[in-house]
């Protein structure tokens, strides 16, 4: 196997990966829950963000990402009240969520963890959203 075969060439699928969460809880959008397909995709979705900052194609590598924060941050309130979220919390989570994301993809490489990634990138996003309020 070489690593350049799993290399995705596309955004990340929208359709494919709302049907993949349908039905789910937010959980589904931690990245140690989601399908490897899924994984590899955002990852180069998160990269693609930074390489292209600026870039008038970025919105395309933005979607998905987002839709799994914004999955995760209002998924995991106590209340169904309205859901806000500052430009620079996105910005954090984003970044606190490539992080993760890609912890997650060398720990399924190597087979051997560290640290509770989903702990850690839960309280972040709590702490970000909260930051944000």
């Amino acid at each position: 196997m070489n690593l350049n075969d799993l290399r995705p060439t596309e955004p990340t699928q929208l359709a494919q990966l709302s049907e993949c969460l349908r039905g789910k809880s937010a959980q589904a959008a931690v990245p140690s829950a989601l399908p490897e397909n899924f994984l590899i995709s955002v990852a180069r979705d998160l990269r693609m963000l930074e390489e292209n900052e600026g870039d008038q194609h970025g919105s395309s590598y933005l979607a998905a990402p987002l839709m799994l924060l914004f999955l995760l941050h209002t998924g995991n309130r106590n209340s169904k009240a309205e859901f806000t979220i500052g430009e620079s919390a996105v910005y954090r989570s984003l970044h606190l969520y490539q992080w993760a994301v890609e912890r997650e993809i060398v720990t399924r490489l190597v087979g051997a963890g560290g640290l509770n990634d989903e702990s850690a990138l839960l309280e972040g996003l709590e702490q970000t959203r909260m930051a944000s309020d």
